[in-house]
């Protein structure tokens, strides 16, 4: 799995960048697709989960649901995947700052 993010030039340094920026990975949720088939057999769940597919398409598919909404992110979250641990991830941002640092 890769991940990738684009950043606006902010002009402050990697230290300043360190001590400033929270954690961005804490508002990134990733659910298992095929878990979350099983969470419910209701057709609009189904429906819903396959307009997922694809880039930016679950943001596009909450949005064309909007009484579902609060129900369908809980059903997401229930199939929330084991490995994803954005707390470890921004653990290892000193390290990798370290190594980009003239």
């Amino acid at each position: 799995t890769r991940i990738e993010a684009r950043a606006r030039h902010i002009k402050i340094s990697p230290c300043e960048l360190l001590q400033k920026m929270s954690n961005p990975f804490q508002k990134l949720e990733i659910a298992d697709l095929q878990k979350a088939l099983s969470v419910s057999q209701d057709k609009g769940w189904h429906a819903f989960l396959n307009q997922c597919l694809g880039p930016d398409a679950s943001a596009k598919a909450l949005a064309q649901h909007p009484k579902q909404r609060k129900r369908y992110l809980k059903m997401l979250r229930k199939s929330a995947v084991s490995w994803w641990n954005p707390e470890y991830m921004w653990a290892g941002l000193p390290e990798a700052v370290a190594v980009i640092t003239p």
